[in-house]
């Protein structure tokens, strides 16, 4: 098979030497220090080092205990001013419990926990929003009412909380039917519904 004449030839890479060991340049030596024989005289004459009159030594503060070290033997604390209460025996019976009553005979009338059952306001509530629907008056009363007792049967001053609820409900569901009604007369009244 030929090589078509518009093509180069293969590239062959030129032949590799080694390399030539590392020699690092040569320096000179570095001049040695001298020191001066004045510096030299000066440190060996100086008195060795002596505190200013009324200098004192720092604290050192507290010092680190390394692992396996034995304390060092704390100092007594200090005694309290207020005396200290003297700890039970742990070793005493445990304190009687307090006893429950006991129960009633066998046959006796049962006697019911006394709940306060003051419903009369809520009562009031519920039957001011029922004749709130055929009378939109009495609705207003009627929540405000239902209002009152609810907030007692919630504190536990009076019973009747589902009365006075549903009196609360019944009576803004009157409201809102009684406001729609009117407003409904109002818009066919404006646009000449009613005057036929």
């Amino acid at each position: 098979m030929t090589t078509p004449p518009d093509r180069e030839p293969a590239y062959e890479p030129p032949p590799t030497a080694d390399p030539a060991p590392y020699e690092p340049p040569a320096t000179s030596e570095p001049a040695q220090y001298e020191t001066s024989a004045d510096a030299v005289s000066s440190t060996s004459e100086a008195d060795p080092l002596v505190p200013p009159p009324g200098w004192t030594a720092p604290d050192p503060g507290p010092v680190a205990q390394l692992p396996g070290d034995l304390p060092a033997p704390a100092a007594q604390p200090p005694a309290t001013p207020y005396p200290v209460a003297p700890q039970p025996d742990p070793f005493a019976p445990p304190p009687a419990y307090q006893a429950f009553p006991a129960p009633p005979p066998y046959g006796a009338a049962y006697q019911p926990y006394a709940h306060n059952t003051d419903t009369g306001l809520a009562t009031g509530a519920l039957v001011c929003s029922v004749i709130g629907l055929v009378t939109c008056v009495l609705s207003i009363p009627g929540i405000a009412m239902g209002h009152v007792a609810l907030a007692k049967a919630n504190r536990n001053e009076a019973g009747g909380r589902t009365m006075a609820l549903s009196a609360v409900v019944l009576g803004y569901v009157t409201v809102a039917l009684w406001l729609s009604f009117f407003v409904t007369l109002l818009v066919l009244g404006l646009n000449g519904y009613l005057d036929r």
